[in-house]
């Protein structure tokens, strides 16, 4: 009885073993899709960096046409990541979308736009997170962090495109100061997810009720 009840114990304690290890994996995992970092700058590491700081690109076909990714989104699973035969050969950073309209078809382009300034400034964004670093009194404040040259505080919207691999590297170190603050830098990533849904489901409710209301115009007559 009493090695019954040993082995039962044993078989309990390595299945909480496994289970804790799959669960340490898939977070590692999620972090990885996140967050990935190499010793090399793959073209993949570059989006993944765009994605995380909510980088516009240009328009791409969706089959679902309620998809609510971002391009750069769309344009990174279907045409880079799961794709055999990548449509492009390079991804490039640039400042604007006027800039990115002289760029050539067979490379991917990003550039910062008004979800990744939700991301890097306004309430919850990546500047407000790291400004408790410098708030006497909060407990960020005694853990030292230096901001690799020439990346200073608050980090600037051209930083993001001139300097990416910098801010890249100082986020992935950030995540191994403190777990709180690299939630908090995820959070900032979401806040611009967030708030580009949200304009995308508004634009296409706003165009549902203006094609009902050309349908009821073609059908009873305009007012």
């Amino acid at each position: 009885m009493v090695k019954k009840t040993i082995s039962s114990v044993i078989t309990v304690i390595v299945l909480f073993s496994l289970i804790a290890c799959n669960f340490q994996y898939e977070l590692k995992s999620n972090d990885i899709d996140i967050a990935a970092q190499t010793e090399e700058n793959t073209m993949e590491d570059k989006i993944r960096y765009a994605l995380f700081m909510n980088f516009e690109s240009k328009p791409v076909d969706r089959i679902e046409p309620d998809d609510i990714r971002s391009d750069l989104d769309v344009a990174f699973f279907r045409y880079i990541r799961w794709a055999e035969n990548s449509i492009y050969n390079d991804f490039i950073l640039v400042h604007t979308a006027e800039e990115a309209e002289v760029v050539d078809e067979d490379i991917l382009v990003a550039w910062p736009g008004e979800f990744t300034d939700v991301t890097l400034n306004q309430t919850g964004g990546i500047n407000n997170v790291l400004s408790l670093f410098f708030r006497e009194g909060h407990r960020f404040n005694e853990l030292e962090i230096t901001f690799p040259k020439p990346l200073t505080y608050p980090i600037t919207m051209e930083d993001l495109v001139e300097n990416w691999e910098l801010v890249w590297e100082f986020i992935w170190e950030l995540k191994t100061l403190d777990n709180c603050i690299y939630g908090g830098l995820i959070t900032s990533s979401g806040n611009g997810r967030r708030a580009r849904r949200r304009a995308i489901t508004e634009a296409q409710a706003n165009y549902n009720d203006y094609t009902v209301a050309e349908e009821k115009c073609e059908s009873d007559g305009c007012p």
